[in-house]
C-alpha cells in the first residue's frame, strides 16, 4: 500500500509540474491580469483531473539513484516543467502574428506616438496592437481552437 500511494503521489507531482509550468506561459491565462491563486487553483483542479482520469499513470523509473531518490524526484519535475514550458510557450507564439499585425498597421497609419501602457505586458504597445491582440485571443477562445490547446497537453504524458 505504501509503494502505491508513493506513486500516485509522484504521478500527481509530475502532473502538477507540467500542467503549472504550461498554465504559466499559456496564452490568455499565463497573462499578468490573471492572480496567481487563479491559476494555481486551475492548474491544481486540471492536475487532479487528468490524475483521476488516467487511473494513477505508470510513472517511469523516478527514483533510478538508489543513494538520492529525492535527486530523481527533483530531476523529474524538473524535465516535467519544462516540458509544460515549452508547450505552453509554443501556444503563447499563436497571438504573436496578431500583436505584430497591429503594431504594423499602428506605423502606417501614424498612431505610433500615442503608444498605451499596457497592463497585461511589460511593455507599451498600441491601440491597434493592443486591439488585434483582443481579437486574436477572441479567435483562441473561439469554440474550435482552445479545446485543441488543452488537448495536446493531457496527451503529451503518454509515453511514446
Amino acid at each position: 500500500m505504501h509503494a502505491i500511494l508513493e506513486t500516485w503521489i509522484v504521478t500527481l507531482a509530475l502532473i502538477l509540474a507540467r500542467v503549472s509550468a504550461f498554465l504559466a506561459l499559456a496564452p490568455t491565462i499565463g497573462g499578468r491580469a490573471i492572480p496567481k491563486t487563479v491559476k494555481f487553483a486551475f492548474a491544481l483542479s486540471l492536475a487532479f483531473f487528468w490524475f483521476s482520469g488516467s487511473g494513477g499513470l505508470q510513472t517511469q523509473a523516478v527514483f533510478t539513484i538508489n543513494q538520492s531518490p529525492w535527486l530523481g524526484l527533483v530531476l523529474a519535475v524538473a524535465r516535467e516543467a519544462i516540458v509544460g514550458a515549452v508547450l505552453g510557450y509554443t501556444f503563447s507564439l499563436f497571438l504573436v502574428p496578431f500583436r505584430i499585425a497591429g503594431e504594423y498597421i499602428a506605423q502606417e497609419m501614424g498612431l505610433t506616438l500615442g503608444s498605451i501602457t499596457d497592463p497585461s505586458q511589460s511593455r507599451p504597445s498600441t491601440v491597434m496592437g493592443a486591439f488585434f491582440a483582443l481579437v486574436g485571443t477572441l479567435l483562441f477562445l473561439s469554440p474550435n481552437v482552445h479545446p485543441f490547446f488543452f488537448a495536446i497537453l493531457p496527451r503529451s504524458f503518454a509515453s511514446p
